[in-house]
């Protein structure tokens, strides 16, 4: 302990303020201590506490997490250190308007340095973004060519390097003239990434 004074005396300060409930300031500091790597992992982390709101292009609606959890790091500085790439595993359940989202599979996250911290350069869970503004759009379109009263219910994800795999679980209401009130159906879909977005690719289902 000794032999490092200057680490442990950081550490110990980023020790009391978590048990001072400051646990924002101890993330800091452990970057301080640890370094940038550490600093990133800390503050994704973090989420998992405070929760986590995604803005959808597409929708005004946010996307709301129930529960979430980041592993598996991979963390990649820039030349200059003041840009970073995250590369992580993200289990996510959550809900966008009416409809509820779960999600598995590979994130990765682009950050930059400015005014003392480190920010998100297109939020902190980029793909699962791009791939629910992809299934928003498609539900959206389905609407407007006259599919009244469609509703996606579900939608279940998972995110692999090159492509995603969602299954939509969907209602839509039955004619009057049937007895049943309302149909259940389920579809599934590949999307492949394409530059920063990801595009329908094949209905396999």
């Amino acid at each position: 302990m000794t032999s490092h004074p200057a680490k442990w005396a950081s550490l110990a300060i980023a020790a009391a303020a978590v048990a001072a409930g400051g646990l924002l300031l101890a993330y800091r500091l452990i970057g301080v201590a640890a370094g940038p790597e550490a600093e990133l992992i800390a503050l994704l982390r973090q989420t998992e506490r405070d929760g986590l709101r995604l803005s959808i292009p597409g929708t005004n609606a946010p996307l709301v997490s129930r529960s979430h959890h980041f592993d598996r790091f991979s963390v990649r500085l820039g030349p200059n250190g003041d840009t970073a790439e995250v590369a992580c595993t993200l289990d996510f359940t959550g809900k966008l308007d009416a409809t509820e989202v779960s999600s598995v599979g590979l994130e990765r996250a682009a950050f930059e340095y400015r005014d003392g911290r480190w920010r998100p350069v297109a939020g902190l869970a980029p793909r699962l973004t791009e791939v629910l503004s992809a299934l928003e759009s498609r539900r959206q379109s389905v609407e407007k060519r006259g599919a009244g009263g469609y509703q996606a219910a579900a939608w279940f994800i998972r995110l692999e390097r090159e492509q995603a795999i969602a299954t939509e679980d969907y209602l839509m209401p039955g004619k009057p003239a049937e007895a049943v009130v309302e149909r259940r159906g389920t579809r599934r879909f590949v999307l492949q990434r394409q530059g920063n977005k990801f595009l329908f690719s094949e209905s396999i289902l």
